[in-house]
């Protein structure tokens, strides 16, 4: 049989947002950097409704595999990524494509699996103490990383009396632009060293509370100039001091070598990109990520 012709009609989708400079500071720290604010859009077709910045960001959201320079990428979003053996994570798999796996051999030295920043999410736990380190790491690689994107949705234990903060490091100690990311009173710092054995350079977070809660840590580097991001806000930025090139060896999580303690806390994510990224890019990457994560919300 033939079906009865079905009348079209012409309807609309209106996509409203909320202003949440109010009430959206991460976990609901006073001082604590907003998450990004996203122009209102209008969509033709669906039935007449009225939706949340949520379900946009989840329409419009872009992988970070949409970015050429995607260097390495790690998802505890994905269990199927973390390989465990003897209850520790043995491996936990690089979904880039560039098989950048972080691994651990030492059973007492690996991190285990626990919740993530979403009801039903997981992430890494890393809990060293004054004689083990946890932590995970890629095989040595010359890699040079003048310029450089990273994203990594990180939470540290609101411990103030633990004096080693380290999370993200490029692993070869002091040489030439290696960098180091860690929580130093209760602020985020970046280290860079310019000059072989002699102290980094340090750029420091103007927002502070940070230790106790998750957040979005972005950072950008064009060679001449190192931004910090927290929730998708520019928070200090610093030029960095004229210096040879010099290649970084691999990807620490957990601390900033592969020998030393770090921090005691939970990363979910982590997104690296070997080139300073385009604000537009960049925005992709922040909507991206708090809209999966939830980051920055003060209801969570």
């Amino acid at each position: 049989g033939i079906s009865d012709p079905v009348n079209k009609i012409e309807s609309y989708l209106n996509v409203y947002f909320r202003d949440n400079r109010n009430i959206k500071r991460a976990q609901g720290v006073p001082t604590a950097s907003l998450q990004p604010l996203l122009e209102s859009k209008a969509l033709n077709s669906f039935p007449n409704s009225e939706v949340t910045i949520d379900l946009w960001a989840k329409l419009n959201a872009k992988s970070p595999r949409t970015i050429n320079s995607l260097h390495g990428w790690w998802d505890a979003s994905d269990e199927n990524t973390l390989i465990l053996e003897n209850g520790g994570i043995k491996t936990w798999l690089d979904i880039s494509g560039k098989n950048y796996h972080l691994q651990q051999p030492v059973i007492y030295q690996r991190p285990w699996i626990a919740d993530g920043p979403v009801e039903g999410s997981k992430s890494v736990r890393f809990t060293p103490d004054l004689i083990n380190t946890k932590t995970l790491y890629t095989s040595t690689e010359n890699t040079v990383w003048d310029e450089f994107s990273m994203w990594i949705i990180v939470r540290s234990d609101d411990q103030f009396q633990w004096t080693h903060g380290s999370f993200v490091g490029s692993g070869s100690g002091d040489n030439l632009r290696n960098i180091s990311l860690q929580f130093t009173e209760n602020r985020l710092q970046v280290r860079v060293w310019s000059e072989k054995d002699k102290d980094p350079l340090a750029v420091t977070s103007v927002t502070n509370g940070l230790q106790g809660y998750w957040w979005m840590v972005g950072i950008w580097c064009d060679g001449n100039v190192l931004s910090v991001r927290i929730n998708g806000q520019a928070e200090v930025s610093a030029e960095l001091p004229e210096s040879s090139s010099e290649t970084k060896t691999r990807v620490v999580l957990g601390a900033d070598s592969v020998s030393k303690q770090g921090m005691v806390g939970n990363v979910a994510e982590c997104v690296i990109f070997s080139s300073a990224i385009s604000e537009k890019e960049m925005f992709d990457i922040e909507t991206y990520l708090s809209s999966k994560w939830k980051v920055g919300d003060s209801s969570m």
